[in-house]
């Protein structure tokens, strides 16, 4: 048994030990690790069939469940390169995607077929095998692995960034990079062989795939995959297959509490959760502990070109609840300042990256990429945080988001913590809107708590006595929920346009 070596191999050590254990758990059955590998391989044979060859590109277009990750693993050993397109946009987006990687094969699934069309529509010579026929083309195809060499510096996995600052990029990972990326998350995370792991998140994002899929694979542990977020359905998967570890987002463990789901199922075999792909408050983190007795939350940072996972906070030893964590092993993380100089303990500086997870490019814009490194070789990622003396990190949100008050930088994520200090406030949201004289103003979107009134004007005044008077909200918007993107996501562009409807700042 050779040690892996790309990702083609992620699952040869458990498949080698003990082929029987669970691997991945859906709403359609339960695999175990042969059987992965044997679906893996014929996906992989059926690829090369048609003609799928080292380097090419093979779209996959799957909800999330286990032949997502069989599709996956078959395009790795088939020596392609997988394309994870974005399946919670609109048919039209994902098919831009898709013809903007130039795959000549999707693998794609039943509830997908909107996409599929689009796709097919967009390109020629395009060859999708979809849903049913997808199982059948599977099965016709031998189950022994292909003799297919694949080198760890190959790109491996091709996935599409959010378009939060742009047209969304195609980010070229490879192997070996993603290879070890998995393996130190699921070191740091201490992922044992009996541990088992809940996915609602979309799988084929960074939170899902970096966060839970790869790890826990590499590991030999067990994956259960939900086609999507409901509050029923991951409380009762929690209970029922005893899940151990849960990844996600703030606003997903936030309707957990909400619903009072730990208190009408049993998830006490929840043993560590992760938090990330969003900034999370101390107040949600204490919730979460207080309720799950023993339940360890680990709040992390990451960028899909730049690890993906960049920081953790630790499952045991020092904790440091509302830090990002520390960087993986292996991983470089400088807080640069916008004078260039490195930025000292508390203070604010850009990200900066270097890490063997990095994108080696975006597909078909290396331009695009290049600008993003530095002269010595780091990667910018346009996030802001600070560090404690203990080399712990603090996210302050993007840079695009800072804004300038009067020639005062003020951050978004310093208001929005000083509000949630005012009672009666469940979420918040702050952003830039213009302003005649001072260039640039606060303005914030709040959400009461149930059953709570919450003034306006009371709440800007709170502000003005607690902090610093530039920063105070120009004017303060309830609303009945924050917008959030196709991936769960603080949807901020949308508040921005909001924000800019708002009449006579002052």
């Amino acid at each position: 048994m050779a040690y892996p070596r790309t990702l083609a191999d992620l699952i040869d050590v458990a498949v080698a030990c003990d082929p029987e254990r669970t691997a991945l758990i859906d709403r359609h059955g339960e695999w175990s690790y042969a059987e992965l590998d044997r679906r893996a391989s014929q996906v992989a044979n059926g690829l090369i069939a048609h003609g799928v060859g080292p380097g090419q590109r093979v779209a996959v277009l799957i909800g999330n469940e286990s032949r997502f990750v069989e599709a996956l693993l078959g395009t790795w050993r088939a020596g392609a390169v997988a394309v994870l397109a974005n399946t919670r946009l609109m048919p039209a987006q994902v098919a831009d995607q898709v013809a903007d990687s130039q795959a000549g094969v999707v693998l794609a699934s039943t509830e997908l077929t909107g996409a599929a069309a689009a796709v097919a529509a967009r390109t020629d010579g395009t060859r999708i095998f979809l849903g049913d026929k997808y199982d059948a083309w599977r099965e016709s195809h031998p189950t022994a692995r292909p003799a297919v060499e694949v080198a760890p510096d190959d790109v491996g996995m091709q996935p599409y960034t959010s378009g939060s600052t742009g047209t969304p990029k195609g980010v070229l990972l490879t192997h070996r990079g993603q290879l070890h990326n998995a393996r130190v998350v699921a070191q740091v995370d201490m992922i044992a062989e009996d541990d088992r792991a809940l996915v609602s998140a979309p799988i084929f994002h960074a939170n899902a795939m970096a966060g839970a899929v790869l790890p826990f694979l590499v590991a030999g542990g067990s994956v259960v995959i939900l086609p999507r977020f409901e509050v029923e359905d991951v409380a009762a998967a929690i209970a029922r297959h005893r899940c151990t570890f849960m990844t996600g987002v703030p606003s997903m463990y936030a309707a957990l509490l909400s619903a009072g789901a730990f208190e009408w199922h049993d998830m006490s075999s929840l043993r560590f959760v992760a938090c990330g792909s969003a900034p999370v408050t101390r107040e949600l983190l204490e919730w979460l502990e207080s309720v799950v007795p023993g339940v360890i939350v680990m709040e992390g940072y990451g960028l899909t070109e730049g690890g993906p996972v960049v920081t953790e906070s630790p499952r045991f030893g020092l904790r440091r609840l509302g830090s990002i964590g520390l960087p993986l092993p292996g991983v470089q993380v400088l807080l640069r300042r916008v004078d260039g100089e490195e930025a000292g303990v508390g203070e604010v500086g850009e990200i900066l990256v270097r890490s063997p997870g990095m994108a080696v490019g975006y597909h078909g814009n290396p331009e695009k990429f290049a600008a993003r490194i530095t002269a010595d070789r780091w990667l910018r990622t346009g996030d802001l945080a600070h560090a404690d003396a203990d080399g712990y990190l603090y996210f302050h949100g993007r840079m695009d988001d800072m804004m300038n008050v009067g020639g005062e930088n003020v951050y978004p994520q310093t208001v929005e913590a000083l509000i949630r200090q005012y009672p009666g406030v469940a979420e918040v949201a702050v952003v830039a809107a213009a302003h005649a004289t001072k260039g640039q103003v606060p303005v914030a979107f709040v959400v009461a708590k149930p059953a709570a009134m919450v003034d306006p004007g009371q709440v800007k005044q709170f502000c003005l006595e607690n902090g610093p008077a530039f920063a105070h909200p120009r004017r303060v918007v309830m609303v009945d929920q924050l917008p959030v993107s196709a991936i769960g996501k603080l949807d901020r562009q949308r508040l921005t346009v909001m924000a800019a409807a708002e009449a006579g700042l002052t």
